[in-house]
This record gives C-alpha cells, sequence and structure tokens, in this order.
C-alpha cells in the first residue's frame, strides 16, 4: 500500500472547511481512510499527523506500507522524528 497524507482547505458557502486526510492507493483507486476537521486554516499539528497514523497502525499495521509521502507544508522536529522512529 501507499499512503498520503494531505490537507485541504475550501469554502461551503461562508463556511470554511478544513481536514487533514490519509488515504492509502492500492493499484491505481485512492482512498480516504482517516480524516481530521481542523478548527483553523492554517497547516496541521504535528500530533493531528501522529494521530491518524496510528490510527492506521492500530488497524492495519505499518508491515504492508510501500511508500508514504506527505505535502512539504508538513515539517517539524518533533514530526521528523516520528516518521524515523517509525519507518527506519
Amino acid at each position: 500500500m501507499h499512503l498520503m497524507l494531505d490537507g485541504t482547505n475550501w469554502k461551503f458557502g461562508t463556511q470554511n472547511i478544513n481536514c487533514l486526510v490519509l488515504a492509502v492507493r492500492v493499484g491505481k483507486i485512492t482512498f480516504p481512510l482517516f480524516w481530521s476537521m481542523l478548527d483553523h486554516q492554517k497547516n496541521s499539528h504535528t500530533q493531528a499527523r501522529i494521530s491518524l497514523l496510528n490510527q492506521f497502525k492500530e488497524i492495519f499495521g505499518f508491515d504492508k506500507i510501500f511508500s508514504f509521502s506527505a505535502d512539504r507544508e508538513f515539517v517539524g522536529k518533533d514530526w521528523i522524528t516520528y516518521l524515523c522512529d517509525l519507518f527506519v
């Protein structure tokens, strides 16, 4: 499986909708598996990203992950440390 983490923001009328989504690609199809509604329009916090990956881990485990990708906006020492501990 190929995991992808992305944030998205759009307006529905006057309402701002901001989501953090963890999706999986199997073959040519991508499915959103876990998401978190964010209460702001800025980048997600490290804990929100970690929470989505932990939800995935609890249900599927990490042994079948072939790749993981995320936007360049996902930065920070704690985030990178978590990823290194997880995948290295």
